[in-house]
């Protein structure tokens, strides 16, 4: 059985800067999103990209209906911080049982409190090498230039990454 997992803007985003969309696309992941998530996306070429995985299927835009963003709504007024985007894939994950991959360390911690499993680009591109859609030095490579894309990402975890990865490079 597939598993299935719920995109936050952060990790579209991510993997589009670092032309590894199609590739996360291919782990064999059943994919959603919401549309909160998908109006959060803004720049054009972007949009067009995240538009196109829609359209083919490959990710399934989910409109939440009134029960679904009424949870939505009680779970950002327990936790302001987060976005009302954040807690629609929160809430998306609930109702699936789906994994939540989002790179926001608020939303990570408080979905993980709340019994969601949550990945973040890290693991992602950890499952890109395992199922071979990436070998070590493109590993090194697209890491190096999510680390650029990306400054949130935890120091500790990208430097012991790169020495696996990188070796002497």
């Amino acid at each position: 059985m597939k598993k299935v997992a719920v995109n936050d803007a952060n990790i579209l985003i991510d993997f589009f800067e670092i032309a590894l969309l199609d590739e996360l696309f291919q782990l064999g992941l059943e994919m959603y999103t919401t549309d909160l998530v998908v109006a959060e996306i803004t720049d054009p070429v972007q949009e067009k990209a995240i538009r196109k995985l829609i359209d083919s299927g490959k990710m399934t835009e989910q409109n939440l209906g009134v029960a679904q963003l009424a949870a939505a709504v009680a779970k950002q007024a327990i936790r302001p911080r987060l976005s009302l985007e954040d807690c629609s894939a929160w809430q998306l994950s609930e109702t699936l049982g789906a994994i939540l991959l989002t790179g926001d360390g608020l939303l990570r911690k408080t979905a993980q409190e709340a019994g969601i499993e949550v990945h973040g680009s890290l693991w992602l591109l950890d499952e890109l090498l395992s199922a071979a859609l990436l070998d070590e030095p493109a590993a090194c490579a697209k890491l190096r230039e999510l680390m650029r894309a990306n400054r949130r990402l935890p120091e500790s975890a990208c430097r012991d990454r790169l020495r696996r990865w990188c070796g002497n490079h």
